[in-house]
């Protein structure tokens, strides 16, 4: 019989560089480090862990500073440090449909700020919470 509370949690993120330098990302379950901060591959990534629900995963960004954003002539942003949440998979099921990007929130390191979406381009941190007691929760949603 499954324990339909445990399941592999799967996340997919995609990392923009600026001279070459990128945010890092310490993750943690349970108030316990399960990735150690390290800077993340440009591009696209997906990290994965065994998780028991109802959980919270936490994401401590860091590594940008002044020169983490080029602005044009106009002082627009051109390119932006930034680590983007792309999709969040429970047992290879896609719970995104399930999130929506109000529901993820920044609390920046430096200010008071708190930003919602799922860009991420502060140093800062953010609660993923998973509020369902079980698998098929995530499951029916999915598939309603």
């Amino acid at each position: 019989m499954n324990p339909w509370n445990k399941a592999k949690l799967s996340i997919e993120f995609e990392t923009e560089s600026v001279h070459g330098k990128t945010m890092h990302l310490c993750i943690l379950y349970n108030n316990q480090i399960v990735q150690k901060s390290c800077a993340m591959s440009e591009g696209v990534s997906t990290w994965c862990h065994e998780i028991e629900l109802p959980t919270t995963i936490t994401l401590i960004t860091s590594g940008r500073g002044p020169a983490s954003t080029i602005v044009d002539s106009n002082n627009n942003i051109v390119k932006n440090m930034s680590i983007k949440i792309k999709n969040i998979f429970l047992d290879g099921l896609p719970t995104w449909d399930n999130w929506y990007e109000e529901a993820i929130i920044t609390e920046c390191d430096d200010s008071d700020e708190i930003l919602i979406g799922s860009t991420i381009c502060a140093n800062a941190t953010v609660a993923l919470e998973f509020k369902e007691h079980n698998v098929f929760k995530w499951i029916v949603k999915t598939k309603s």
